[in-house]
């Protein structure tokens, strides 16, 4: 099974640059860790960037020294990524348990280190598995409340037979029931043609911690978990 995780960012225009050309405390940290249930594996990622806070993002190649590594072993721009204005450092690995410790490390061009270790989520599991989605309305699914973590949003991923694909819009956790239901709103406007009748659904965890190690401009972490595949219907 495919899939795919996106953390965007909203800007008007960006830029790409050499980590040894800016002030290093400057520099703010990006990581990601998404863990599939159903394939069993781990996506890292790194990302590093300047101007935060501006309509202007300028993404870093680490260079001259400049490193990131993930439980020892260093990441690196992958197929795919780099070649346009973005620099993504990232790796795919199995994931032993939920307690296995992922640990961040990177140094930049002054030398310092900023070390941080996360661990994976639970992924969330449905109570009830429900037979249809539909499309560009409101869809009720029921969790088994002790499979959410005590912060963060949900969300669920949809895909159709020929590989399309949607994201519904995030709930916070306080939004779930007692009895652990939560309506996702799903939004298809920008598909000209209808999704195949058959598909599939993933139910996601997302958490954001931005209590973390990282250089005066400061970072953040994405932690993401997400369930097995169920088959449902798809209402065009």
């Amino acid at each position: 099974m495919k899939f795919v995780v996106l953390l965007s960012f909203l800007f008007l225009s960006c830029s790409k640059m050499s980590s040894d050309e800016v002030d290093q405390s400057k520099i703010f940290t990006s990581y990601g860790l998404t863990y599939n249930a159903e394939m069993d594996e781990v996506y890292a990622k790194a990302t590093f960037f300047v101007d935060k806070m501006s309509n202007a993002f300028t993404y870093l190649e680490l260079t001259k020294g400049s490193e990131v590594t993930l439980n020892g072993q260093k990441l690196e721009v992958q197929d795919g990524f780099g070649k346009g204005l973005s620099f993504e450092y990232s790796t795919t690995l199995k994931a032993r348990s939920l307690d296995q410790a992922f640990v961040f490390r990177y140094r930049n061009n002054d030398e310092k280190v900023f070390e941080n270790t996360f661990y994976l989520m639970e992924s969330p599991a449905l109570k009830e598995i429900i037979p249809t989605i539909e499309l560009d309305g409101f869809s009720t699914l029921t969790l088994e409340k002790d499979s959410l973590p005590e912060r963060g949003s949900l969300y669920f991923n949809l895909r159709d037979q020929n590989e399309r694909s949607l994201k519904s819009l995030p709930i916070p956790f306080e939004k779930v029931s007692s009895e652990g239901e939560a309506s996702f709103k799903m939004d298809n406007e920008g598909f000209r043609r209808p999704f195949t009748r058959k598909g599939e659904i993933e139910i996601c965890s997302g958490q954001e911690n931005k209590n973390i190690k990282a250089p005066k401009a400061g970072g953040l972490l994405m932690n993401t978990s997400c369930s097995q595949s169920y088959g449902v219907l798809i209402l065009n």
